[in-house]
């Protein structure tokens, strides 16, 4: 079976809340995908939408429609059903064969100790070992790159952002 990769985009898996207080979107303090830099980060800069609309593109990655960005009108439905508090880990607990949950320490909106909290109240044939092990450090090459921990088919890692 090939490995499943579980990025968490949110952190309502066990109802944890992203980050502070929402107000802090209200005042635009902090860009929610890298707290380092300011609400209006141009980073990453738009050009990929016109390259992920290209039909020879499109065509290569087998897309079955053109990409979009977020549709305000769907996001507001989910927003409106709850979607940003249910909690899943029944659900991920059946997927766990070969998983990471992963996400960069400057990025609010994943939260990565909530992926942490996320990751160690799945259950699976080795839940009870993941929860008690230590994190270690994650080296790239020697440097340090993060941190980590793994027990049997799931990992969690925290990215450190250079």
């Amino acid at each position: 079976m090939k490995p499943i990769l579980l990025a968490l985009l949110f952190a309502p898996v066990v109802g944890i809340a992203a980050g502070p207080l929402p107000h802090v979107f209200a005042q635009q303090i902090f860009d929610a995908y890298d707290v380092r830099t300011s609400f209006k980060n141009p980073v990453p800069p738009k050009s990929y939408v016109g390259y992920l609309q290209d039909q020879t593109v499109i065509k290569k990655i087998g897309a079955q429609w053109e990409h979009q960005e977020c549709n305000a009108g769907i996001y507001a439905l989910f927003q409106a059903t709850g979607d940003n508090s249910r909690s899943f880990p029944p659900t991920l607990s059946k997927v766990v064969q070969q998983a990471l949950i992963w996400a960069g320490d400057a990025n609010w909106i994943c939260n990565l100790f909530a992926g942490l909290a996320s990751a160690e109240h799945l259950m699976y044939s080795d839940s009870a070992a993941f929860k008690k092990k230590a994190v270690g450090n994650y080296t790239v090459n020697g440097v340090a790159a993060g941190t980590f921990k793994t027990e049997g088919d799931l990992s969690w890692l925290r990215v450190f952002v250079q």
